[in-house]
């Protein structure tokens, strides 16, 4: 067994509450269960990790050595600083 991380950016943390019109109505928990459903159903364990600070995001990619695969979504990050 593998144990893997997703790391989501800033905002996402508002999906299925924000703009749902066009964002759709899925939240961060329902994309989080999926994940965690795979994982577990290849015989992994997922961890997924969600924040809106820059810092905290940094130091728990630092914190994950233990982890065999670290998922992460820059496009997000890039965006939220615009």
């Amino acid at each position: 067994m593998k144990k893997l991380l997703t790391i989501h950016g800033p905002n996402l943390n508002l999906l299925g509450t924000r703009e749902p019109e066009i964002y759709g109505a899925m939240t961060l928990a329902d994309i989080d269960a999926g994940l965690i459903t795979q994982a577990k159903t290849a015989g992994h364990q997922m961890e997924c990790f969600q924040s809106n600070a820059e810092h905290e995001i940094v130091d728990r990619v630092h914190s994950a050595r233990e982890h065999a695969l670290l998922l992460s979504e820059p496009y997000q990050q890039s965006r939220a600083l615009h």
